[in-house]
């Protein structure tokens, strides 16, 4: 599970981790925000109307969901079903949500399953060095100096709130994305270690 600072590169983390862990697939989230420039529907996400989303929020479909700049954002129930079944997921969350996640899931699930998702769950918060790299992402990602500076105060504000919860915590320094990715990489091979051992 990886939550973190907006443009702090987790989509980059995702991609390579699946990369190096080929029996691993992402767990495909909803938006209501148009697609990026290369960005296929059901492999980065679904991509629904507001309509549509807030529909299958009231259908009971989704199992958690936020509004961030102006754009919806949340996850089916359908894909937690596949973690419980034995799937290997890696699951880009808001970091507000991953911090509550245990209240997330008993809205849903039983204890039973709560624990058993819990133990087999790795959080990563992935961070960035200060505010001003996140603008200048933002930057060069084409949004408005009024965006930049909405989702640069938003995200320091969820930081704050939720950053003390997390046990692992990498720093996405300039110029270092390599040593970032190592970083999760070595992360994720020692939690598996564990549960190999634990599992046997």
């Amino acid at each position: 599970m990886t939550g973190g600072s907006t443009s702090s590169g987790k989509t980059t983390l995702v991609n390579y981790l699946l990369n190096e862990f080929p029996k691993f697939s992402r767990i495909i989230t909803y938006t209501t925000r148009p697609p990026r420039e290369g960005e296929i529907q059901e492999k980065d996400y679904y991509f629904l109307t507001r309509f549509k989303f807030q529909e299958q929020i009231q259908s009971g479909q989704i199992l958690e969901w936020f509004e961030y700049a102006d754009n919806l954002y949340g996850t089916g129930k359908q894909e937690i079903e596949k973690v419980l079944n034995g799937k290997n997921k890696i699951w880009v969350i808001h970091p507000v949500t991953a911090a509550d996640i245990r209240n997330v899931l008993k809205h849903w699930l039983n204890n039973e399953d709560i624990e058993k998702i819990l133990k087999n769950t790795l959080i990563i918060y992935l961070d960035v060095e200060d505010e001003e790299v996140i603008k200048e992402r933002l930057k060069e990602r084409g949004y408005t100096e009024e965006i930049i500076k909405e989702r640069t105060n938003q995200t320091k504000k969820d930081r704050l709130a939720v950053i003390d919860k997390f046990e692992h915590i990498i720093i996405n320094k300039e110029g270092k994305l390599g040593d970032t990715l190592l970083e999760g990489k070595k992360l994720v091979e020692s939690f598996l270690r564990g549960y190999t051992n634990t599992n046997g």
